[in-house]
């Protein structure tokens, strides 16, 4: 998925990641499908995105 976003994002574009922490919540996916901070920046690093800010 992450590689089809990078190619149709435009040159400059902004990509929004809004993620669950991988702990047990009443809403969102469950615990096994969420990345952690660290998978996530590891996944888009290695997919040349770049961090601009964290929220």
């Amino acid at each position: 998925m992450l590689e089809q976003i990078r190619h149709i994002l435009k040159p400059g574009g902004i990509l929004a990641v809004i993620e669950f922490f991988p702990t047990p919540t009443q809403f969102g996916p469950p615990p096994e499908r969420r990345w952690s901070p660290e998978r996530l920046e590891e996944q888009l690093t290695a997919r040349r995105f770049c961090r601009a800010a964290w929220v």
